[in-house]
């Protein structure tokens, strides 16, 4: 449950009309988003990003049977992560927005490791745990059958 077990969410937002991926980090108690970018584009205010700022507090408002008023509602403090890793090619955003985001989580404060000469091996890695989280059981459960 949000602000008794969970202090901090993580996710991706797609931001379509230049097809690149921001990651996010929600600090529920700081009231704050913090936002993840690979350096392709230039991130400037996201339309999806600042409606997030206002939809969350809505949100932990109704988690503590507040009554809400959309007027009265203190967005969240939308910031930038510094010191991130970049990438120079467009397609790799995603791998390296993931990549931060689980690095972020999990406390690592360097983030060298992702950069544009890792990026394959990091790719199969991710899709190996992806495999092996996910699918392995399915498709052992199918090879029984």
């Amino acid at each position: 449950m949000w602000m008794q077990d969970v202090d901090i969410v993580y996710g991706v937002v797609h931001e379509r009309l230049v097809d690149h991926f921001i990651g996010v980090e929600i600090h529920l108690m700081e009231n704050t988003i913090t936002i993840f970018h690979c350096g392709v584009h230039k991130v400037k205010e996201n339309p999806l990003i600042q409606k997030l700022a206002v939809l969350i507090p809505a949100i932990k408002l109704e988690m503590m049977n507040e009554e809400i008023n959309f007027n009265d509602i203190v967005p969240f403090q939308v910031k930038k992560a510094e010191g991130l890793p970049k990438t120079k090619l467009p397609f790799n955003c995603g791998l390296f927005v993931v990549k931060m985001l689980e690095c972020r989580s999990l406390g690592l404060k360097k983030m060298s490791s992702i950069n544009d000469d890792t990026v394959m091996d990091l790719r199969s890695k991710l899709c190996c745990e992806m495999f092996d989280q996910f699918m392995d059981k399915d498709f052992q459960e199918g090879c029984r059958r």
